[in-house]
């Protein structure tokens, strides 16, 4: 194992120098492993490590854990920074899943660690079973061809380096270095839980796939992103050319010249948009072929004055030949959006993206047990991301399985059956009671099952199927917000409840 990770340092010679690395260490397997052949060669690489582990605060263990790592650091006579986060706390404020809030905020931490320690780069223990896993998860998200590379060995970002000298290394080699050498490790027990798509690929896919159709699974899907980083690497440069050639602006603002950008083939075409949108970029995920190929076909088919909303508070318009991209709130207020979206179809189970209504929503069907289960859990870990805030809704399934839904915004005439009423009203009524501002309403998301609203996504449920005492399947729906405006509205209602 010393000698690989040897050679991986001596391949990647576009590296500069390096005198001091942060390395995370969450105390799993991976990352314990990675610290003791770290440790051991950081000297003959010519570089000095600091341990920096990130405590989410989502388990009453997590401190027993950063206790652990730091026991292990100093024992090998290396640096230790302990971090603390609220990912709780940014879940209230973003919309984001657990998993993704706990994702931007490690990064966050091991960026200013890197800073505070003037470190030149951040090595990260990812392997190739994780770079299989990443690479299936964006394939069942919608990814674009670029999306398949999954992780990246080495990545320039901002000014750090963040290396993965492991992502080569099948996860099987590194638990037989850890028993060989009597390594300790810890498990995080949310690593088993199926609540998390990431797990379920982990825990029930690739077990499937490697049991009934290919053994040998992992292998393939990581060659599969090398294959697609190489290719990528011969025609990122030829989309620069051609982005050159018909975008201008720049800073969160750009032009696309729709009679050059026409001219293009539809793979750059594609590239193009990736390019000014940074994807795939690891620190603002949510861009795939979906909200890519909107892009087109508005910049290709859209009228003059028609515009999207799409993932990070982005926006894009098409002015006559032009079609502009700016951040939201960067070019001052949007108007009135878009009224009778054509209704998108609710995958269930599964992810729907909408990014024309600003709104992710994911979809599970679990058993009673489960469910409460899962409420439990998460009102223990902050009563502010349980079952009863907004941006969650819970149906029973038995009751509405096989009915069609779908998420889409209002229509002339929509009423609504909020709990309690005893009726139905005017959607609009509703939200001149709750004082949605009158710009919101058009391009609020609504998830309905024809004519009827079940839900407005974020603010309120109607009383149609509940939960009830005999309810046994449930159908569980969560949203995560891309539209910024709205999301703020919706975490406005959370704070007054």
């Amino acid at each position: 194992m010393i000698d690989k990770l040897i050679d991986w340092f001596d391949r990647h010679r576009e590296l500069p120098p390096l005198h001091r690395v942060v390395l995370a260490v969450s105390g799993g397997v991976d990352s314990m492993v990675a610290m003791d052949l770290i440790g051991q060669l950081s000297g003959a690489l010519g570089f000095s490590v600091v341990v920096c582990h990130v405590d989410h605060r989502m388990r009453p263990e997590s401190g027993d854990e950063q206790r652990f790592v730091e026991a292990e650091a100093v024992r090998r006579g290396l640096a230790f920074q302990g971090v603390a986060v609220d990912v709780p706390g940014r879940i209230r404020k973003t919309g984001e899943s657990p998993q993704a809030a706990a994702r931007a905020l490690r990064y966050e931490a091991l960026t200013q660690c890197a800073r505070e320690a003037g470190a030149e780069a951040v090595i990260l223990a990812h392997h190739q079973d994780d770079q299989a896993e990443t690479v299936l998860l964006r394939l069942l998200r919608g990814t674009s061809p670029a999306g398949l590379g999954g992780m990246n060995e080495v990545r320039r970002w901002g000014d750090l380096w963040w290396l993965r000298p492991f992502l080569k290394v099948p996860k099987a080699e590194l638990v037989a270095y850890a028993t060989d050498h009597g390594i300790p490790y810890r498990e995080d027990p949310s690593n088993w839980s199926t609540k998390y798509l990431r797990n379920k690929i982990r825990l029930q896919l690739i077990p499937l796939l490697e049991r009934e159709y290919q053994p040998q699974i992992k292998n393939h899907l990581a060659r599969l992103a090398q294959m697609i980083q190489e290719d990528e690497a011969v025609l990122t440069p030829m989309a620069l050319e051609a982005r050159d050639r018909c975008v201008r602006g720049g800073s969160g603002n750009y032009r696309i010249d729709i009679p050059r950008f026409s001219d293009l083939p539809a793979a750059l075409q594609r590239r193009v948009l990736t390019l000014i949108l940074d994807y795939p970029s690891e620190r603002l995920p949510g861009w795939g072929a979906i909200q890519v190929e909107a892009l087109r076909n508005l910049a290709l088919h859209g009228r003059s004055g028609s515009e999207l909303r799409l993932s990070g508070g982005w926006r894009a318009r098409r002015v006559y030949d032009e079609l502009v991209l700016d951040r939201f709130g960067e070019a001052g207020r949007i108007g009135v959006g878009p009224v009778g979206v054509p209704p998108m179809p609710l995958l269930v189970p599964g992810r729907t993206s909408c990014p024309i209504l600003g709104v992710t929503i994911d979809a599970t069907v679990v058993s009673r047990q489960e469910w409460e289960l899962r409420a439990r859990a998460e009102a223990a870990n902050d009563p502010g991301v349980g079952p009863s805030t907004p941006a969650v809704a819970d149906f029973d399934w038995e009751r509405m399985e096989g009915r069609p839904l779908f998420i889409r915004s209002r229509l002339p005439g929509d009423r609504f059956a909020p709990f309690g009423l005893g009726g139905t009203k005017k959607i609009k009524d509703v939200w001149i009671d709750d004082k949605v501002p009158r710009e919101l309403r058009d391009r609020w998301p609504l998830l309905a099952a024809g004519r009827e609203i079940l839900w407005i996504i974020g603010w309120r449920r109607s009383d149609r199927w509940p939960v009830a005492k005999d309810t046994r399947r449930i159908l569980h729906v969560e949203a995560t917000w891309t539209d910024e405006e709205i999301r703020e509205w919706a975490h406005r209602r959370t704070r007054k409840n």
